[in-house]
């Protein structure tokens, strides 16, 4: 064999090895892959609960992600006299997300597609005069957050529950790319490899879903948008996303929104009666 049969055999196995070893994330968007169709009537875009009579609507994103629509979070005596609006998102409307592995790239694709179905459905409930608030509970609050970023702000008030604004990159890297990481040691801020698995096919695409946004740096992506209705509430020892870091307090108070941290608190403890009563009597009746 040649000098230079032995160089160009060399280049190609460098270049094999090279596609081998390349990260799903860094792969284009296969061409094949149908993005979820975003319905065009309305009213298939959410799932309403109670009275649509009431003059209060409470436009809600759940957390997960999950295949389907839980539309639970928020059915209590208390929320009786509102308008209850659970927003739905992609991988509620796309089945092939669950059945297939989508890359990172499909993943942020879908999430704006849930961004733009919630800005769809504020915009339905505001244009008949009523009175809108938009909640959310962790993955729906980064989804709802990504609303404030990049729609207008149209709500009368934006209740975003144990969410980030800038979450540690460690973290999302992790579910892009199949590992889980949470906060377990009930500090809110020390992290730890869940130790499971790495993830695959349905599993994996729903955990890019949540590193889709998790990726985004939200105090500089809202840095010019008017926050002064916002209320962002979290547990002082949330155990799935972690609490608050000092920058995005700060960030917060910079821009006149409201950061509440719930003593003692964990990822949930916004829905134990007295969180509840508190965003009642707070923050939506005020």
């Amino acid at each position: 064999m040649n000098k230079l049969t032995q160089n160009a055999m060399l280049l190609f196995t460098l270049i094999t090895l090279l596609s081998c070893n390349k990260k799903d994330h860094e792969i284009q968007v296969d061409s094949e892959y149908q993005l979820t169709t975003i319905p065009s009537i309305i009213e298939d875009q959410f799932i309403g609960k109670g009275q649509e009579t009431q003059d209060t609507v409470i436009v809600y994103a759940e957390g997960g992600p999950e295949p389907y629509a839980l539309a639970t979070d928020i059915e209590v005596p208390q929320f009786d006299n509102y308008y209850r609006v659970y927003v739905k998102q992609a991988q509620y409307l796309n089945e092939n997300i669950a059945e297939t592995e989508i890359t990172f790239e499909q993943a942020i694709l879908e999430d704006q597609v849930s961004t733009d179905i919630y800005q769809n459905v504020l915009e339905h409930f505001v244009n008949q005069g009523k009175v809108v608030i938009a909640m959310s509970h962790s993955f729906g609050s980064f989804i709802l957050t990504n609303v404030l970023a990049t729609k207008p702000n149209i709500a009368h008030k934006y209740v975003i529950m144990a969410g980030r604004l800038d979450i540690q990159d460690v973290i999302w890297e992790g579910f892009r790319d199949g590992t889980q990481y949470s906060f377990p040691n009930n500090d809110g801020t020390t992290i730890i490899p869940d130790g499971g698995s790495i993830l695959t096919g349905g599993e994996l695409s729903y955990s890019r879903l949540a590193a889709g946004l998790g990726k985004n740096r939200y105090t500089e992506l809202l840095a010019d948008k008017d926050l002064s209705n916002l209320y962002f509430i979290g547990g002082e020892y949330d155990e799935a996303v972690g609490r608050l870091t000092e920058e995005e307090v700060q960030f917060l108070y910079s821009k006149d929104a409201q950061p509440i941290k719930i003593i003692e608190g964990d990822h949930s403890s916004m829905f134990h009666p007295d969180g509840l009563e508190f965003i009642l009597s707070e923050i939506i009746r005020q």
